[in-house]
């Protein structure tokens, strides 16, 4: 047998069909045993390589979910607390102007410069005439050049007509206040005529180093409607890693999209 079959495979000779069966059949079983160690082999390293990438997987998903959770924790924080602080500065200048409008730009400095001391965030409150023009600033050395100019740029313009026809403070869209930064206008109507500003550039309550923030090692971009009013400053290779947060303030939706340096990330992944 052992020779027909060597015969056979060398096609020297041809046997009959049931013994060319049996031959070929010994052939076929010694030729898969001779591989099972390697396929054996294969077949655990590709099931590795299978728990390998669901454990990656996994872990990435949990990174995510921690990220969101991050994300939505810090955003609720930040808008929550620049909400909060808006609230409360309003209150107190309708209560130091309950009676009456300033009488002159030294009147009007007495009446807001603790506000100003309180909150550095701020970069003036102005005290706006019937006219819509700019007749007091506090600070003064620092505003000074736009006192009696009338209110023209288009974001504030339509804060300042929404205030007066609902009598509520209202929040100005995000526009450019100096060359190359962004911030908001919050128009409040006063009961005796005229109208208090207070205006913040966009870094000032949403950068790094903003009072309202509790991760400060969080950077972000903060998107207002259609428009970045913060861009992240650490590079996009970790859009992997970004989640997204909404939130509030005085009414304007705005969008926390959170950036983590790698810093972060390790501390999150752990």
């Amino acid at each position: 047998m052992s020779v027909e079959c060597e015969e056979l495979a060398d096609d020297s000779m041809v046997l009959d069909s049931q013994k060319g069966y049996w031959c070929r059949l010994m052939k076929d079983f010694l030729f898969i045993n001779k591989k099972t160690p390697y396929l054996l082999l294969g077949l655990v390293s590709l099931m590795m390589m299978v728990f390998v990438l669901y454990a990656d997987l996994q872990r990435n998903r949990e990174v995510q979910s921690r990220i969101e959770f991050f994300a939505g924790e810090e955003a609720t924080y930040l808008f929550g607390n620049l909400n909060d602080r808006l609230v409360l500065i309003i209150n107190d200048l309708l209560h130091v102007y309950r009676d009456t409008i300033p009488s002159g730009q030294s009147d009007h400095l007495n009446r807001t410069s603790h506000l100003v001391r309180a909150n550095p965030f701020l970069k003036t409150i102005n005290f706006i005439s019937s006219e819509r023009r700019i007749r007091f600033v506090s600070p003064l050395e620092s505003n000074k050049r736009v006192i009696g100019l009338e209110i023209g740029i288009a974001a504030p313009k339509e804060a300042l007509e929404k205030a007066k026809t609902s009598g509520q403070p209202q929040l100005s869209a995000p526009f450019e206040i100096i060359q190359g930064q962004n911030g908001y206008s919050l128009m409040v109507p006063h009961p005796h005529g005229g109208f208090l500003e207070l205006v913040f550039t966009a870094t000032s309550i949403f950068g790094s180093d903003s009072t309202f923030r509790r991760h400060h090692e969080i950077d972000v971009d903060i998107i207002d409607g259609q428009q970045t009013i913060l861009h992240a400053s650490i590079s996009d290779e970790y859009s992997n890693y970004m989640a997204e947060a909404e939130g509030l303030v005085m009414g304007r939706s705005l969008s926390f999209l959170p950036f983590f340096t790698l810093g972060w990330l390790y501390k999150v992944k752990g």
